[in-house]
């Protein structure tokens, strides 16, 4: 039984599929980090958008002679307002269901009650 011989054109099919595969595993890292370098980017945009616009509220609230700032006043109390009115309109909801929860726990004991007298009768 002989040994398979070195053939150039098996080493040359090796060494094509070594690079392609090599070439394609830097297309996908390289393409992951710019994915990533590029969400980084758009983050630290965001970021400064934000820091923007809270330092033009500042400075539209340094200046008392702006109308803006009466109106982003006034914006700020209506959402406090509002946050205000559905937290009590949540809470008065939830105590009403607590409410009807325990007028069915009575009403429920009451019948528990009427049922073990009726069943002692019973006997």
């Amino acid at each position: 039984m002989e040994l398979c011989a070195f053939n150039p054109a098996s080493y040359y099919i090796v060494l094509f599929i070594s690079v392609s595969m090599g070439i394609n595993v830097h297309e996908f890292s390289s393409t992951l980090a710019n994915e990533k370098l590029h969400k980084q980017a758009v983050d630290r945009e965001l970021i400064k958008i934000n820091q923007q616009k809270n330092l033009n509220k500042e400075k539209l609230k340094a200046n008392p002679n702006k109308q803006f700032l009466e109106q982003l006043v006034q914006q700020d109390i209506d959402k406090r307002n509002e946050i205000l009115e559905h937290l009590r309109q949540r809470s008065s909801r939830l105590d009403s269901k607590a409410l009807e929860a325990k007028e069915k726990a009575k009403e429920q004991e009451a019948k528990t009650q009427e049922a073990e007298s009726k069943a002692k009768q019973n006997y």
